[in-house]
């Protein structure tokens, strides 16, 4: 009733209506005016657990290790003499520079990081090496090799190569932040080696990774989102053959993203890196339910229906299957907001709004433009006849069909679902950019002639005056030791390493000191360097140390692998001492909780897809269109896990997002198919019949819009960002599949038992 009395208003006063649309518009973007970006980076990942609190606490004693900078200086390693006084000029003059700016808090380098040594009269000096330091080229090369502070860390052992690290304060979270300082430092590194041909310099560090991913990222939104609307327009209007097509999907589109974006300014929020998917998957729900009102109209006026008429059917019936559309995909991402992860509950919350609020435009201007403009029918491609899907669709519900299509698609449901269970999820980081990206060159770089581009951190916790004890500082040793064993960098530096050093320069013994005393009297000359090394180290009463460590991106499944072993280890080697050791930093809960968003992406989609179902037994109220919709809907899903366990590939969060497009198009299909059907059963047609007519009058429909949105997706495949790449080719299988599953497995289920005429 309410779908006809709606009908009959915007049929008349289509102006009103389009008026009405343009007014909410307006307000939407007045709302969205203030809403940015927010690349706060951790935001991804944060979890409100004791692993993401450590790590806020540690960031606070010794600052952030996701904001090192780093310069990977490389000389041709044939030449001998290169790293020479001139070199090390070069280099001074640059830190310098660097250190002037007050954009660090600290410059790690060969010229200004301490080095132990002994002096003219065999005093120990624990100082930085300075170019105009007299001292032979060679010697200076041995003793930065051989100093824990710099050999292998910012001097690589068997190269010529050096590294410069800045540290970032810790506030500087966000790629507003960090842009600047970290393209100040690109600059100055490049500038105080420009007159020197044979020096390279790379830059590496998780700062540069994540301006490059972002950088990629937002050329991706201007580029490609418009790019893959203009193909769906084309592609719209080869089919359609109609201009006002593709100009009311786009007005419908415009109004559907600034509604979100309102929303989320109403709420306070910004565009996360989760959320910033939105108008592509806004897109495909526009799109998908568009194509039907256009078919749907275009078929009523080759009937011979008048304009208002055909604008009337339109409204009241496919804006009813419509309403059913979009309220059953937006409650199955209501059903994201059940994760622990805030920005997956932010994910779900303003996807599921704002495929609402698009059905609200959608209402409001297709009938509307449809009404002003009188698009004329062109050649549409219907689908009709004995085509291939009428023969695939006859035998699917044929009394034979049906048992053998639907024993195959349960068998597919089953074998993929015991191959998606033994699926395992990991993260790289350095995935997320292509393997020739500047980022990922100087990364592998790191890792063979440095320890590498991965801080990993662990801290350690006792009672004031605890890592002032020799115990402790061998049991801090061979912590490290023990990482270096798991591949997590070749060279860490802990105070203990410092201790062991001053102890080898003085007594020969490359060692710890076995006596409280003999420590106490090596961390005396320590606290003297004039680049405060200890203070790098450990806090002011000796009470909280840490352990640095560079090493190789191994992945997060096998760095959380190793994090329960450390616990384990240390828990046995500090016990007795009230020293308590844990890794943290951006690398553990960063993969940590990468592998959770992972997790809970795909634990929220398969549970959206349960409340799907329900909704649609609780619309329609026959459980053969509820047991239908099983293979639309979650078939997709199921056969994307067992590529990627046949394939051997391991879950990122990519696949939950491509899984999240493919239930707005399969739930938009299945949904206006069952209405359909439903409408054929009124009219009473037998159940079979009805299946038939209703597949033969909305197919195509459902082929056009699978169609335009594969073309759409397609688009992405020429993105330089690996993530949105594999969206393109994903995304596009899904729809496929859902596709061939609403046209061939659901009617072989719906065809079961007798005629029910249950009404929507």
């Amino acid at each position: 009733m309410f779908f006809q009395r709606y009908a009959n208003a915007v049929t008349r006063h289509p102006k009103l209506s389009l008026v009405l649309s343009a007014v909410l518009f307006l307000l939407f973007v007045f709302l969205a005016r203030d809403v940015r970006l927010n690349n706060h980076f951790a935001a991804l990942f944060s979890i409100d657990n004791e692993d993401n609190a450590y790590r806020e606490f540690y960031r606070e004693v010794f600052g952030a290790d996701d904001g090192l900078l780093m310069a990977i200086v490389q000389l041709p390693d044939d030449d001998a003499t290169a790293m020479n006084q001139v070199f090390f000029s070069h280099l001074e003059v640059a830190v310098e520079k660097l250190e002037q700016t007050g954009n660090y808090n600290r410059v790690l380098s060969p010229v200004s990081t301490s080095v132990i040594r002994a002096g003219e009269d065999d005093e120990i000096i624990i100082d930085p090496l300075f170019a105009d330091d007299d001292i032979s080229d060679a010697m200076r090369l041995t003793l930065l090799r051989e100093s824990p502070a710099t050999g292998g860390r910012l001097v690589s052992i068997d190269h010529n190569t050096v590294a410069v690290i800045a540290e970032m304060p810790t506030d500087f979270d966000r790629f507003r932040k960090i842009q600047e300082p970290a393209e100040y430092f690109r600059s100055t590194m490049n500038e105080a080696f420009a007159d020197m041909p044979t020096v390279s310099v790379q830059f590496a560090g998780i700062p540069f990774t994540r301006i490059g991913i972002l950088e990629l990222m937002l050329r991706d939104l201007f580029l490609l989102v418009p790019l893959t609307a203009l193909i769906v327009g084309l592609v719209s209007f080869l089919i359609f053959r109609s201009y006002a097509v593709v100009w009311i999907t786009l007005l419908t589109t415009m109004f559907g993203l600034a509604a979100t974006v309102g929303m989320m300014g109403i709420n306070g929020d910004d565009v996360n890196q989760l959320t910033i998917t939105f108008p592509v998957l806004l897109m495909v729900i526009i799109v998908a339910n568009s194509t039907h009102f256009y078919h749907r109209y275009f078929r009523e006026r080759q009937f011979g229906a008048d304009q208002q008429t055909a604008v009337s059917i339109v409204t009241t019936r496919v804006g009813k299957a419509a309403f059913l559309s979009c309220l059953t995909t937006a409650i199955g991402f209501y059903a994201l907001m059940t994760a622990d992860m805030k920005i997956l509950r932010s994910f779900g919350l303003y996807l599921g709004s704002g495929v609402l609020v698009s059905y609200i435009g959608m209402m409001l201007i297709i009938p509307a433009c449809l009404m002003l403009a009188k698009p004329k029918t062109g050649n549409i491609s219907t689908f009709t006849g004995k085509d291939w899907v009428s023969r695939c669709v006859a035998y699917s519900t044929s009394v034979r069909g049906r048992r053998w299509v639907t024993a195959a698609g349960v068998a597919s449901l089953l074998g993929g679902g015991w191959l998606g269970y033994h699926i395992e999820y990991d993260y790289f980081l350095k995935d997320m950019l292509a393997p020739d990206h500047p980022q990922v060159v100087a990364g592998e770089v790191a890792e063979q002639k440095l320890s590498g581009a991965l801080p990993l951190e662990v801290s350690l916790l006792g009672e004031p005056g605890a890592f002032k004890q020799a115990d402790v500082l061998k049991k801090m040793r061979q912590t490290g030791d023990w990482l270096h064993a798991k591949g997590f960098g070749d060279h860490a530096l802990s105070m203990a390493d410092i201790v062991q050093s001053l102890n080898h320069a003085i007594s020969g013994d490359n060692a710890i000191p076995d006596s409280n005393e003999a420590v106490a009297q090596l961390l005396l000359l320590a606290e003297g360097s004039s680049d405060a090394i200890l203070e790098q180290l450990v806090n002011f009463d000796y009470s909280h140390a840490r352990i640095r460590v560079n090493g190789s991106d191994l992945g997060a499944d096998y760095l959380v692998t190793v994090k329960t072993e450390f616990n384990e280890y240390t828990e046995t080697l500090f016990a007795g001492t009230g020293v308590k050791a844990r890794m943290t930093g951006e690398a553990p809960v960063a993969y940590e909780g990468m592998n959770k968003l992972s997790r809970e992406l795909l634990e929220s989609v398969l549970m959206a897809l349960v409340f799907i179902v329900i909704t649609i037994q609780l619309v329609f109220r026959d459980w053969r269109l509820s047991l239908g919709s099983v293979f639309p809907n979650i078939l997709p899903v199921i056969l994307g896990l067992a590529f990627y366990a046949l394939s051997g590939q391991s879950l990122n969060p990519l696949p939950g997002i491509a899984f999240c497009i493919a239930i707005g198009i399969a739930v938009d299909d299945t949904v206006h198919l069952f209405a359909r059907f439903n409408e054929e059963l009124q009219a009473g047609k037998p159940r079979v019949q009805a299946i038939i007519d209703a597949v033969d009058e909305v197919k195509g429909a459902l082929i056009i819009s699978s169609g335009i949105l594969t073309c759409g997706f397609l688009v992405f495949l020429i993105s330089g960002f690996s993530w949105n790449r594999d969206l393109g080719w994903l995304g596009a299988a899904l729809i496929v599949i859902a596709l061939f599953a609403d046209l061939v497995f659901t009617p072989a289920v719906l065809s079961f038992g007798d005629a029910r005429k249950d009404k929507v």
